[in-house]
């Protein structure tokens, strides 16, 4: 005799959501996680965890004050509104010697964003 009625049997399935390494990234950094610590826990240069969180700096989602110094944010704040550069190495050759390449790409996407934003409300206002 059988123990279970064929004709009610479901095919069952299990599969994993697999989460964004981005997305992994970003929840470790609002733990409050540094570069270096997310980098060591994901086993990630630290250079790929500046992208990461760089996708989420494009969004507007990023503090990124957390990230780079005000004195920095202000420096680069004052040549984007120039908007003269186009490139990463035009970049940073316009700012201070002591930018990296990560820092500006966070900060484009942070300033580009902010931008857009601002453009938009302002097209809603009229």
């Amino acid at each position: 005799k059988a123990l279970f009625d064929q004709a009610n049997d479901v095919k069952v399935s299990s599969t994993i959501a697999k989460v964004p390494s981005h997305v992994l990234t970003f929840q470790l950094f609002e733990e409050g996680k540094s570069i270096s610590q997310i980098g060591k826990e994901r086993g990630l240069v630290n250079e790929t965890i500046f992208g990461h969180l760089a996708k989420f700096a494009e969004q507007g989602l990023l503090e990124i004050s957390r990230i780079v110094a005000k004195e920095k944010i202000k420096s680069f704040e004052t040549e984007f509104k120039k908007g003269e550069h186009e490139t990463l190495t035009q970049w940073k050759n316009a700012l201070p010697k002591d930018f990296e390449f990560h820092e500006i790409r966070l900060l484009i996407n942070h300033f580009t964003f902010l931008k857009e934003k601002k453009e938009k409300s302002s097209e809603d206002e009229a």
